[in-house]
């Protein structure tokens, strides 16, 4: 009986699926979608920052407080999303120890641009079990993104993009409202074809 009861359950499920395409999501048409202009307004936001979509790898530079640096091999898978409203961005870096390489590094962040408040967002998980949102400023199509952390202390991230068209990406840190800066690091990656 109880099986009877899922396979009726499931071809019913099925067909209700194939009879309503509307319960697929689709990008919204100018067909009296009140979601068309929204989304297209995002996509125009979004759209010169198109050039990161891809898979980037190079050498990142961290710099350590006394002084030391390390050297990690970095690679960003980037991905449209949600209608070319959104990316998102997996980070992962590696470095060798005792010649094996071990990864050190996993972060996923979205990106995106909200029509309903007229910002850029960028929502990052680190990988420490923590999440934070932060408010980006684009400058050309690159952007920068930060946030102070419970010790007074801020962060910034700057992205650009080079002349030869790599992702550069510098972080910073400063202690003193941003009156000075500490690079923490520095990454070049060149996108895979």
């Amino acid at each position: 009986m109880r099986s009877a009861f899922i396979l009726t359950t499931a071809v019913l499920l099925s067909g209700s699926l194939a009879m309503a395409p509307s319960a697929v999501a689709q990008p919204a048409t100018a067909g009296g979608d009140p979601r068309a202009a929204m989304q297209a307004e995002s996509r125009k936001a979004m759209s010169p920052f198109s050039w990161l979509v891809g898979e980037w790898e190079g050498a990142a530079t961290v710099f350590m407080a006394n002084g030391s640096t390390m050297a990690l091999q970095q690679r960003e898978t980037v991905t449209s999303a949600a209608f070319g409203t959104a990316m998102l961005i997996q980070g992962r870096g590696t470095m060798t120890v005792n010649g094996a390489s071990r990864q050190t590094w996993d972060a996923a962040a979205l990106f995106g641009y909200d029509v309903t408040t007229a910002k850029f967002l960028f929502t990052s998980a680190s990988g420490s079990g923590q999440m934070q949102t932060f408010a980006v400023t684009p400058q050309g199509d690159g952007f920068t993104w930060g946030f102070r952390d419970a010790q007074g202390v801020e962060h910034k991230y700057v992205i650009t993009r080079t002349p030869d068209g790599h992702w550069h990406e510098v972080g910073s840190t400063s202690a003193d409202g941003g009156k000075t800066w500490t690079k923490t690091i520095e990454m070049d990656l060149v996108k895979k074809p």
